[in-house]
């Protein structure tokens, strides 16, 4: 396995001292180098995702710790969320040779599968705590929630499915013919608008990222979106937003231009991109191409994703911008633990987050 860390010792940011660090995460053994991240933990210190292995395109769980582990998955799957402190894990895996059905995996049951054949399902979202799973399930690809409790009918709608959730699962994003939509178990699903997903949501439920869809030409764009219930719809440009910190106040995505690059947002410096942040405090990061960013820790500071190395490879990365962007209020923070929980010229998109 190839991993390798580049620091950046003190380089001063008044008032903030940085401690910016690349970490390519490398692959699992025995397949062709490939992996990619889909998520992190709130504290940072868990990444999940897919790699290619002697067994297929297999889950994998990363650590400084550890660093990249297989699940033990059948070939054809991948991890899709994680809990708070990273100990449970959900996604998606073959349960038999002709079957893909939803899984949860920790450290003391290993991979759990939550349906299986003749039902695909897949699961895409777990609460802070790990205790709630959401995803679809069925042949009419119908929101799931496992374990499955009484009174929400309203969730279980046809042709629906679940990106993510709040720390404690009482807001849940996704989408639904009709576009992106949000769901309470108030209000139902509520439609974001059309032409709409929505891939994830900030610890407390207020803040919403995805992506609109836009047909020019018989051509496929996107544009990032931001929704809060105060200022409805902002779009963020061309690209797609996949997640967002446990206050809000940061949105990490890729752009859909020519460059398609992983990008991080917020409402004071807007997109800027990724690697010229760090190439900005001294890491070197030539011959790495950083397409798109999926996960973000709970702080806004951890942003993980999957890039292009140096070897022309597909590859999984974690990026830590501590210093280089401002340290968010002490009531954020406590939200987030609590939560244990461009315009530029626009190409087809070509790197995706699956769903």
């Amino acid at each position: 396995m190839w991993l390798i860390g580049v620091i950046v010792d003190s380089v001063c940011l008044s008032p903030f001292a940085s401690a910016a660090s690349f970490t390519p995460l490398g692959d699992l053994s025995g397949g062709d180098f490939y992996s990619q991240a889909y998520a992190v933990s709130a504290d940072g210190k868990v990444v999940v995702g897919t790699s290619n292995s002697s067994r297929g395109y297999e889950p994998f769980r990363w650590s400084v710790e550890t660093e990249m582990i297989g699940l033990n998955g059948l070939p054809t799957g991948s991890a899709q969320a994680v809990s708070a402190d990273g100990s449970v894990i959900v996604g998606s895996a073959r349960s038999t040779m002709i079957s893909t059905s939803a899984f949860r995996w920790t450290e003391e049951t290993g991979m759990v599968f939550l349906q299986t054949f003749p039902v695909y399902s897949t699961a895409s979202a777990v609460t802070a705590d790990g205790s709630i799973i959401f995803g679809l399930s069925g042949v009419n690809d119908t929101a799931a929630r496992w374990p499955a409790t009484e009174g929400v009918e309203n969730f279980n709608l046809p042709f629906s499915d679940v990106a993510g959730t709040s720390a404690d699962g009482s807001v849940v994003v996704g989408a639904r013919p009709t576009g992106a939509a949000r769901w309470t178990q108030a209000t139902g699903w509520q439609s974001l608008g059309s032409g709409r997903r929505a891939y994830a949501v900030s610890a407390d439920g207020s803040v919403i990222v995805g992506h609109r869809y836009t047909i020019i030409e018989d051509e496929l764009f996107t544009d990032g979106f931001r929704w809060t219930q105060e200022d409805g719809i902002i779009i963020l440009g061309p690209g797609s937003a996949y997640g967002v910190s446990a206050n809000g106040s940061i949105t990490v995505g890729t752009t859909d231009d020519l460059s398609g690059y992983a990008f991080i947002w917020d409402e004071i410096d807007g997109t800027r991109s990724i690697k010229e942040m760090l190439s900005g405090v001294g890491i070197d990061l030539t011959g790495w191409t950083l397409r798109q960013a999926t996960g973000v820790s709970a702080n806004g500071k951890i942003i993980v994703g999957t890039g292009l190395n140096p070897d022309g490879n597909m590859e999984a990365w974690l990026a830590d911008l501590t210093g280089v962007i401002p340290e968010p209020s002490t009531a954020a923070i406590v939200m987030g633990l609590a939560g244990l929980s461009l315009k530029q010229r626009r190409r087809r998109m070509s790197v995706t987050k699956p769903v």
